[in-house]
């Protein structure tokens, strides 16, 4: 097996001082949990062996290749554009997990994605206090809202109907349904869509109620009607 010494400094403390290190080259690994033993070298690895990628693949550092940091590269079959890196444990003799380096111009990543500290903006370089901001339109197929509460008090026997007189009072004197931010505060503000969502459904079930008390109402005047004119 060949050695190599690679020039453009890949480097590791021995004795107290500083040396190149000397990787060995093997043709190539395939078979499964073969990348998890590759140390000091470099290869092509296949996907198989338990690298990210099927590509170039190169391990090193660490005392004794114990702590060593490996990187793989995607030679072409997911596009040719991702580098992938990651660490070894060697005091629990366990490798961490890959991690994909974002390159410059656009990426395409595999697998979950975590950020565990800091805000994300998209389109703008001021996310706020927002874990992601976008300065534009979003396109999905689905959104879930995780709910805090949902509207059903309103079908409880405790819940306070407003009457339909109390409903027109305070939209003649505030312009708006009851609970329901204004328009101005709307635009200055924005919207909460899980507590949006929320308080249309509690207008939605105020309404049901008033249909069904209409309903009985006009189902008492028929009866009423009828017996009025049985008695003629």
């Amino acid at each position: 097996m060949k050695k190599v010494i690679l020039i453009l400094g890949l480097l590791g403390l021995f004795n107290g001082s500083l040396v190149a290190q000397s990787l060995s080259y093997t043709p190539s690994i395939g078979n499964e949990g073969s990348v998890n033993n590759f140390k000091g070298g470099y290869t092509f690895s296949y996907a198989t062996a338990g690298s990210p990628w099927n590509g170039a693949l190169l391990s090193f550092g660490g005392i004794g290749n114990n702590y060593d940091c490996q990187i793989s590269s995607d030679y072409g079959p997911h596009g040719g554009n991702h580098l992938s890196y990651r660490t070894r444990n060697g005091d629990a003799n366990t490798w961490n997990s890959w991690n994909e380096i974002a390159t410059r111009g656009a990426n395409v990543f595999y697998g979950n994605q975590v950020i565990n500290n800091g805000n994300v903006g998209i389109g703008t370089a001021s996310p706020g206090t927002h874990k992601l901001a976008v300065e534009g339109s979003i396109g999905a197929r689905e959104v879930k809202v995780q709910a805090t509460g949902w509207a059903d008090f309103v079908f409880k026997k405790e819940y306070n109907l407003p009457s339909l007189e109390e409903v027109e009072k305070h939209i003649a004197e505030k312009g708006h349904l009851e609970n329901i931010p204004s328009e101005e505060e709307v635009l200055k503000n924005g919207i909460n869509l899980g507590e949006m969502n929320v308080k249309l459904l509690q207008k939605i079930e105020e309404l049901t109620l008033y249909m069904i008390e209409m309903k009985k109402e006009n189902e008492k005047m028929k009866n009423d009607i009828l017996k009025l004119k049985q008695n003629k």
